[in-house]
C-alpha cells in the first residue's frame, strides 16, 4: 500500500462506518483529507527502515445504549473481517466502553458512553519518505495560500 492509498483507506473507513450506522452527530470528513492534505507520522517497518502512518480522530453523538452500540459497532467491524473485542471500564467512575477493531491495514477505536462517543483510526506503517512527504504537504498548502510564509533566505 502506497502512503497515498492508506491516507484514502482511513477517510473512507470512517465514511463508511458511520454511514452504515446512519446516525447524526458524527463530525464529518475534511475537506483536505487526501494525501497533499493530511501530514503523515513517522513510524518503523518491520524492516527496521522508516516509513509512514495516518493518524484521525473523530467526535460523535452520545449513546443512550452504550453496551448496544459498542456489540453493534464490534459485529459491523467483524463482519468486515476485523479481530475486534469489546472493553468495560474497571474504572466505576468513567462508564466508557471501548471497542477496538484491527486488520492489516487499519487500527480503529470506537469509544462510547452516555454523554459522547468518538472513533480514533490509525493506518499500518507503509514504505514512505516521511520528510518528503512533508514537503509535498506543505508546498501544496502554502501553493493554496492566500498569504504564503515569506521565504527566510529571501534577501
Amino acid at each position: 500500500m502506497t502512503p497515498a492509498e492508506s491516507v484514502t483507506l482511513l477517510y473512507d473507513f470512517y465514511a463508511k462506518t458511520i454511514a452504515y450506522f446512519g446516525q447524526e452527530g458524527w463530525e464529518p470528513v475534511p475537506e483536505h483529507a487526501t494525501y497533499l492534505g493530511v501530514p503523515p507520522e513517522v513510524c518503523q517497518l518491520r524492516s527496521g527502515e522508516q516509513g509512514v502512518r495516518y493518524s484521525d480522530m473523530f467526535l460523535g453523538p452520545a449513546s443512550t445504549d452504550p453496551d448496544a452500540s459498542a456489540q453493534a459497532m464490534a459485529d459491523y467491524w467483524s463482519s468486515l473481517g476485523m479481530e475486534t473485542y469489546v472493553v468495560h471500564s474497571s474504572n466505576p467512575r468513567n462508564d466508557r466502553i471501548r471497542v477496538e477493531g484491527d486488520d492489516a491495514r487499519i487500527g480503529v477505536e470506537y469509544t462510547v458512553n452516555g454523554d459522547r462517543s468518538s472513533i480514533d483510526l490509525v493506518t499500518s506503517c507503509v514504505p514512505g519518505d516521511w520528510l518528503a512527504i512533508i514537503a509535498e504537504v506543505r508546498a501544496h498548502r502554502e501553493a493554496k495560500s492566500t498569504k504564503p510564509t515569506p521565504d527566510p533566505h529571501a534577501g
